[in-house]
Order: structure tokens, then C-alpha cells, then sequence
């Protein structure tokens, strides 16, 4: 019989198993007292930790950065649509971010205060939008409230 391995997941639960394979998003295993059975699968991302039975272990973290080649190809994908559209490196586009609306609003942030936004939004629904220089949506929900 195979040696055992233990899958800790992150809710506390340890799972007695020989693993078959660990994925880029899942673990493969079979479980401990039935190796001639089914493969179970479980998300990466549900897992905390394998204890492998030569006493080595795998933790897995929350956060994945993508790969190298992932963001390689991001950028690739980005020159091309600028050269596609006609604009050098130091002309791309800026992500064009929108309210319900389709009011602009800058990536970068604001100086108006989301706190005061709020809290003008609790006292009369509407009156948040309106700080922000959303007049539609402002209307929109001063409207509904008035109904």
C-alpha cells in the first residue's frame, strides 16, 4: 500500500489521501482507505496545505501572481492594439472607466471625498451623486425616493 499524505484545507478539515497530482488550480488525490476508487479533485485555492508522507509539504498562498509569460503576453497584447490603432508607446490608452450613466470618471481617483458622498447619499438618496457631479444619477435616485 502507498504511503499517506494529508491535505489540511483551509476551513480545518484534514483529508487522509495519497495525492495523484497538484494542478495549477487543483489537487488530485485518491482517498487513503479506498486507492483502488475514484480520483477526487479539490480547488487550489480551498486548500491550505499537503503533508506528504516523506514528511516534505506544500503550503499554498491566497494570492497567485501571474507568470512571467502570462504577463509577457499581456504586454504583447497591448502593443499590438496600440499599433493596431495607430498610437506609439507613450500614446496608449487610458482605461476609460464610467459611472452607471456614462459619465467619465478619472482612474486616477478624485479629490472629493467618498465618505461625505456616502453620508449625503444616506441623508437624501440622490444628494451623493449630485457632490460627485453625477446630475442623472442624482436624479435618478432622488426621483425613485420620491415615489
Amino acid at each position: 500500500m502507498s504511503a499517506q499524505d494529508i491535505i489540511v484545507m483551509k476551513n480545518g478539515n484534514e483529508i487522509q489521501a495519497v495525492v495523484q497530482e497538484v494542478g495549477v488550480d487543483v489537487v488530485k488525490y485518491k482517498k487513503y482507505d479506498n486507492l483502488d476508487g475514484p480520483i477526487y479533485i479539490k480547488l487550489k485555492s480551498e486548500v491550505f496545505m499537503i503533508k506528504y508522507a516523506t514528511g516534505s509539504k506544500d503550503v499554498f498562498s491566497e494570492a497567485r501572481t501571474p507568470s512571467l509569460t502570462v504577463m509577457q503576453q499581456r504586454t504583447t497584447v497591448n502593443q499590438q492594439r496600440s499599433l493596431s490603432n495607430g498610437l506609439t508607446d507613450s500614446q496608449q490608452e487610458q482605461p476609460v472607466l464610467k459611472y452607471m450613466l456614462g459619465q467619465r470618471i478619472s482612474p486616477n481617483g478624485s479629490e472629493k471625498s467618498p465618505f461625505l458622498a456616502g453620508f449625503l447619499s444616506f441623508l437624501i438618496p440622490g444628494v451623493g451623486q449630485f457632490y460627485n457631479g453625477d446630475v442623472g444619477g442624482g436624479f435618478l435616485f432622488l426621483g425613485s425616493r420620491l415615489v
